[in-house]
């Protein structure tokens, strides 16, 4: 009988691994997938296109019918610039709460799934459970991609899916796909004395910022579906970085945003009224 201590314990032990995006996920993924082998339960280990990256999918019971696949990504966001009362990567508690580097997105869907491991193993399942981990979900998606083509190609597929995101245990059947852009503004940089004859680019790029923000408006004056927390399409400028001193009109600027579309709008649409303000 499993209990939540030994969840709690196996969600200590993957909250341990630093499995931070930009580093590798291959230590968590090689120790659930031995974890798994120990129940007889044998784990593809998908090893990614980029150095020390690796998705993980295992069947438990029969695998000639579809099942229902549990699935979670592996990755976390950065601590870099944030200020934690403890070491983020060693399970804490306060309270009623653990604290810990993706205790709640997703490490501890994964120490669910992963600790009743052997309670699965041992039921006579006419149907199986799929498990499935990918990586990178934190920044491009890459290793569901990778892994989603792989299941493309199997013979049988998984009939139907339950993703462990945090969703304060209400169910959710639908999430807006998110599409990234990077803007580059050149301008022309001369003193500041002499700004008549240069171009600042982080003027520019405000200009069209603010262009965003209207467009926002509008679009909440559009569709909207309240089956969403935001019940409308979204663009949102979330960085920008320009200049190289105060008394220097910007030669450069970047910024990014991104798109939130609800169904049936396309996110391309919206930044082709984007690039038509540019021009």
């Amino acid at each position: 009988m499993i209990t939540q201590r030994d969840v709690i314990d196996t969600l200590r032990t993957l909250v341990a691994f630093d499995t931070t995006s930009s580093l590798s996920n291959v230590a968590l993924i090689d120790w659930v997938a031995n974890r798994l082998d120990g129940l007889g339960v044998k784990a593809f280990v998908q090893r990614g296109d980029e150095p020390g990256k690796a998705n993980l999918f295992a069947t438990i019971g029969p695998a000639d019918v579809p099942g229902v696949m549990l699935s979670g990504h592996s990755d976390v966001v950065p601590v870099a610039g944030e200020t934690w009362l403890s070491d983020p990567f060693t399970l804490t508690r306060r309270g009623d709460n653990l604290h810990g580097r993706g205790s709640a997105d997703m490490k501890a869907f994964i120490a669910c799934f992963t600790a009743l491991a052997p309670e699965f193993a041992a039921l006579p399942l006419k149907s199986p459970v799929h498990l499935a981990l990918s990586y990178n979900e934190e920044t491009d998606m890459h290793g569901m991609r990778l892994l989603a083509a792989h299941l493309d190609r199997a013979p049988v597929k998984p009939a139907a899916c339950v993703i462990g995101e945090p969703t304060s245990m209400q169910i959710v059947v639908a999430n807006k796909g998110a599409a990234i852009y990077r803007c580059h503004v050149t301008g022309h940089g001369v003193h500041s004395s002499l700004r008549d004859q240069g171009v600042s680019a982080v003027e520019l790029a405000a200009e069209v910022i603010v262009f965003l923000n209207g467009l926002q408006r509008r679009l909440n004056e559009a569709e909207r579906h309240d089956g969403f927390e935001f019940a409308h399409t979204s663009v949102h400028a979330g960085q920008i970085r320009g200049g190289t001193a105060h008394n220097i009109t910007a030669r450069e600027c970047d910024f990014v945003f991104e798109v939130r579309a609800l169904p049936g709008v396309r996110a391309a649409d919206i930044v082709a009224r984007v690039r038509d303000y540019c021009r």
